[in-house]
């Protein structure tokens, strides 16, 4: 706290701040303010504002003096009749305050600096607006729209109506938020759809950030379309290897498939020999026999064409396909 006369002179000053700057309150009585601050320039915005003081205008500043910063006001100083007899000031020592704001400016800066050279899409989401509140490029590049559009807008605008699962999109982007909201952290898969209608399959993370007094919830996504792409190729090239597989391994089993068919078709052949020379013979001949081994002949011969299908079905290319199997039914193959 101070005053001046009206020729800038201190009359009076005092307060705890003096001492930050190593100043006796009496120090500066007689002093005129360009003593103080050693300056002659009245342009000065610590002297002008006192100037402007004693035409009766009050005012604030603030300054940097002795390694602290201050904010200060200043209005006239009048008697008891009125008269402008000096000015009288306070000033606050705001140096713990402004390195306060500054540290959380540099802060701020820098998590923007990290956010716009992030390699994913991050985006700020206001719940309660329903729009983003911040982008970075990765994310105008994916969506396909400018910063300022986006801030137009939320997650639901971005979405299909439903999810490659069949549900509404907008219901479960909403779910996910309320977790986010709720101290979760949510990471899940999402088809979105950018500006030119393209749609594109991402991994979205969601966290609950605080922002100026509110709940943001902070989006990471980033573009699978590639990684989609590379599984399918690889489930392509298991396909392949396993047909390479199968027709590999027609070469061990050419021994095995030769004794499969020679079995059947020397079973024809004796059948077929028998039912010959029964008819041949002449005369009565055991019908049922006949009949029997005609049948037997059917049997084997499908038999047959069983094994040569299932051949064809092991060297065909197609997906690989997992089915219960009748152990009791292979071993009656077996046997037979």
């Amino acid at each position: 706290l101070w005053s001046v006369d009206q020729d800038l002179r201190f009359t009076q000053s005092a307060g705890r701040a003096l001492r930050a700057i190593n100043i006796n309150p009496d120090d500066a009585i007689g002093r005129t303010l360009y003593e103080f601050f050693d300056t002659t320039d009245s342009e000065l915005e610590a002297v002008a504002v006192h100037l402007s003081a004693l035409q009766g205008a009050s005012g604030s500043f603030e300054v940097e003096w002795l390694g602290r910063m201050f904010q200060a006001y200043v209005e006239p100083l009048r008697n008891p009749r009125g008269e402008i007899t000096g000015a009288i000031g306070v000033a606050l020592d705001v140096t713990e305050l402004k390195q306060t704001q500054q540290s959380l400016l540099e802060s701020q800066l820098r998590f923007r600096e990290i956010v716009n050279h992030a390699p994913e899409a991050v985006v700020l989401f206001d719940p309660a607006e329903g729009q983003f509140v911040m982008s970075n490029p990765a994310a105008e590049r994916l969506f396909q729209l400018p910063s300022s559009e986006l801030g137009k807008i939320g997650f639901a605008d971005l979405c299909p109506d439903l999810q490659p699962d069949g549900r509404q999109s907008i219901d479960v982007i909403d779910s996910f938020v309320a977790q986010a909201c709720a101290g979760e952290k949510p990471i899940f898969e999402w088809m979105f759809r950018d500006s030119q209608g393209r749609e594109v399959p991402c991994e979205v993370r969601l966290l609950s950030l605080e922002d100026a007094g509110r709940i943001v919830v902070r989006g990471s996504v980033i573009d699978i379309s590639e990684k989609r792409r590379a599984e399918e190729s690889l489930k392509n090239l298991e396909s392949e290897l396993a047909h390479v597989a199968r027709v590999s391994t027609m070469g061990e089993m050419v021994g095995g498939l030769a004794h499969e068919l020679n079995q059947p078709l020397f079973a024809i052949q004796n059948y077929a020999k028998a039912c010959e020379n029964l008819v041949v013979d002449g005369g009565d001949f055991d019908r049922e026999m006949l009949t029997s081994w005609l049948d037997k002949i059917g049997v084997t011969a499908r038999f047959a064409g069983n094994v040569l299908a299932r051949l064809r079905g092991f060297v065909t290319q197609q997906p690989v396909r997992r089915t219960p199997m009748d152990l009791c039914e292979i071993v009656d193959t077996v046997l037979m």
